[in-house]
């Protein structure tokens, strides 16, 4: 859900900065700012089930 609404408000906000452009070229902005929400954030949360929440607590050991 928190995706959504940063997806909605990121697309939002790339609209209205880009009002006076060319109709075209705004729709393809606007897609690639929702696209790259949504990649962005799921690297966030990507690293963050990686690095904190599915941490091993054993020490790693060096190869032999």
């Amino acid at each position: 859900m928190t995706t959504g609404l940063a997806a909605a408000a990121v697309t939002s906000l790339t609209h209205a900065i880009l009002h006076d452009a060319d109709p075209n070229q705004r729709a393809v902005l606007v897609e690639a700012s929702y696209f790259a929400t949504y990649a962005v954030l799921f690297l966030v949360k990507f690293l963050v089930l990686d690095r904190v929440v599915f941490r091993s607590s054993r020490p790693l050991r060096a190869p032999r």
